[in-house]
């Protein structure tokens, strides 16, 4: 495994892998040796394709999954920004209204306050 901490979305950071296969001596031998040799190096080559292919496939699905876990943290991101803005405008109505409540309920206790007074006025009752 493989991690960069300085790596971000912004600033990727780049990972190679090189793999240089050098002939020695003796295969340089081999090689002149005849067909039977040829045969046996090239089923080596095909080993080697095939576990570079492998790798190349681990390393596929790694991306993938790179890339499945960086979406999930924008969705998540975006979900946390949603809902902060949507809290940050209940609290704002949360404050105004017991406000507007209480303005409601005086303006109402004043109007029947006079409505009655008005009535008992009217009608000789009291007052």
């Amino acid at each position: 495994c493989v991690q960069s901490i300085i790596a971000n979305r912004n600033a990727p950071s780049r990972i190679s892998l090189s793999v240089l296969m050098e002939a020695d001596d003796s295969e340089v031998d081999e090689e002149e040796s005849g067909k039977e040799d040829q045969a046996s190096d090239r089923l080596g080559h095909d080993e080697v394709k095939t576990q570079m292919s492998r790798l190349e496939r681990d390393l596929q699905t790694l991306n993938n999954r790179v890339r499945a876990i960086l979406n999930n943290a924008d969705f998540n991101k975006d979900q946390e920004v949603a809902f902060h803005d949507q809290s940050v405008s209940m609290h704002s109505a949360s404050m105004y209204w017991p406000i507007i409540q209480v303005l409601v309920i005086v303006i109402t206790g004043i109007t029947q306050a006079h409505h009655i007074i008005t009535y008992m006025r009217s009608h000789h009752i009291g007052i």
